[in-house]
């Protein structure tokens, strides 16, 4: 994900975030729910994580999650390409998932 910002390959960037972010999310869930949303719409984790109590950060990070997701259509399947801004943004959210993911999972 950094490095292709470094190459300023902006589509690479953005689907590396996004996929990131659901293995992010992905091992909160398991880690506090022994499962991992299987829905087609990655979104529907959101759901998952609001199931988890107490969480921390929760409203913070769903918010963070949400803006992520919201750009894997286009950057997967649009023959649109990705801005640069765009990119950048989802790379600094998903690092901030990560470190949060990871504080959680490795405490």
């Amino acid at each position: 994900m950094r490095l292709a910002l470094q190459h300023e390959n902006w589509n690479s960037a953005a689907i590396l975030a996004v996929h990131c972010t659901i293995s992010s999310c992905d091992a909160v869930t398991s880690f506090y729910l022994g499962k991992r949303s299987a829905s087609q719409n990655h979104a529907d984790v959101l759901k998952l994580i609001g199931e988890i109590r107490p969480l921390p950060n929760v409203k913070e990070k769903k918010a963070q999650i949400a803006e992520v997701l919201g750009i894997k259509s286009k950057a997967e399947y649009s023959d649109e390409l990705i801005p640069e801004k765009t990119a950048r943004d989802a790379v600094k959210r998903t690092e901030r998932i990560f470190a949060w993911a990871k504080g959680i999972v490795f405490h």
